[in-house]
């Protein structure tokens, strides 16, 4: 479909949430917690948001093992010729739950009284 899109003269823009379905037996999210590169809270849980999915889980982009997992998928979304990617709820938004547990670079950084609570 790209490609047909190309042909015209059109180009594609997708969209996707840097959020993760916190589902056990979803791939991205198997893989992403094998990896360990989604955020914890303070006692090394992992912190899970509700957003568009449900439980959601979110890449740590502290961390460049993270941004480097992500780049990656990202990349197979850009390969067959997408010309750009609106990246949407990246506040990170966290839905009902309180982002005040989440914690970035491995518990290193809270999400609030930090200036780096938002690596996004």
């Amino acid at each position: 479909m790209v490609r047909d899109l190309a042909a015209r003269g059109l180009k594609l823009v997708t969209i996707i949430d840097p959020g993760v379905k916190a589902e056990p037996g979803y791939p991205g999210f198997d893989d992403a917690v094998a990896r360990r590169v989604l955020c914890r809270t303070g006692s090394d849980d992992l912190y899970t948001g509700q957003v568009w999915p449900g439980d959601t889980a979110f890449p740590d982009f502290v961390t460049e093992q993270a941004r480097t997992w992500w780049g990656g998928l990202v990349a197979r979304h850009v390969a067959p010729g997408v010309a750009g990617i609106w990246n949407d709820m990246n506040e990170p938004a966290t839905g009902v739950v309180s982002p005040l547990s989440m914690r970035f670079g491995r518990g290193a950084f809270p999400t609030s009284g930090s200036t780096t609570s938002s690596p996004c």
